[in-house]
């Protein structure tokens, strides 16, 4: 059972993951180094869960619970005992793998390590991994805790049995999750590009205004955002 899971990185995505984990009954973890991590994280989930309460969607009783399976450490050793493992630093390929490195000295032999990398090699970041066969992308989509689409991604070197494992994990979560291929840009993102790509080419060219593009896409195309916006 997947039941404590540490999370690299405070920022959006990783208070998102956070988010939805917790609300999932999960005990969370989550480790970052910036200055005041714990009250600046803290302080961001309770006005998040004090909205859900205004909005009716979770009770107070439910809060306190989420926020007392919260935890905010700023040494990774303090991450030792979880069973899943999200890092949701920046985009940088060097960093990764200098953190994927470190919880090498850390973590159990059964933690599952992942990346929620975008746009980066899985079998890069976990070449620095002690087992890169407990290495995956999940990459969740932001806002995390809104958007049902995660992304699950096989390192060369992943035990495919682990990814059976998340895609269960995943759906618990009342996520729905996708298997791809460590290929740039998996799925969504290289879809994307050129979906973005090819509206600025259609701008450039003076083909059509920004206004018109973006109505033909989302008004009339059914598409959820505007490409130009």
């Amino acid at each position: 059972m997947l039941e404590i899971i540490g999370i690299l990185g405070g920022g959006a995505m990783g208070r998102g993951i956070a988010q939805v984990a917790l609300q999932n009954n999960k005990s969370v973890i989550v480790y970052d180094v910036m200055p005041n991590a714990a009250e600046i994280i803290t302080n961001h989930l309770t006005v998040t869960f004090d909205l859900l309460i205004g909005k009716a969607k979770i009770t107070n009783d439910q809060k306190n619970e989420y926020l007392a399976n919260l935890k905010i450490v700023d040494s990774m050793q303090k991450l030792a005992d979880c069973d899943l493992i999200i890092e949701a630093i920046i985009e940088d390929l060097q960093l990764k793998k200098t953190v994927f490195e470190g919880l090498s000295k850390v973590l159990k032999s059964s933690a599952i390590v992942c990346s929620n990398t975008s746009s980066f090699s899985i079998t890069a970041i976990a070449s620095a991994y002690k087992d890169p066969s407990r290495c995956l992308g999940l990459h969740f989509f932001n806002p995390a805790p809104v958007m049902p689409l995660v992304e699950i991604i096989s390192a060369y070197q992943t035990d495919p049995l682990l990814v059976e494992q998340l895609k269960a994990e995943m759906t618990n979560w009342k996520k729905t999750p996708v298997v791809a291929k460590d290929t740039p840009g998996f799925i969504v993102n290289r879809i994307a590009r050129p979906f973005y790509s090819e509206a600025l080419r259609i701008y450039e060219e003076n083909l059509a205004t920004k206004e018109d593009i973006d109505l033909a896409i989302k008004q009339i195309g059914g598409f959820k955002m505007e490409p130009l916006s």
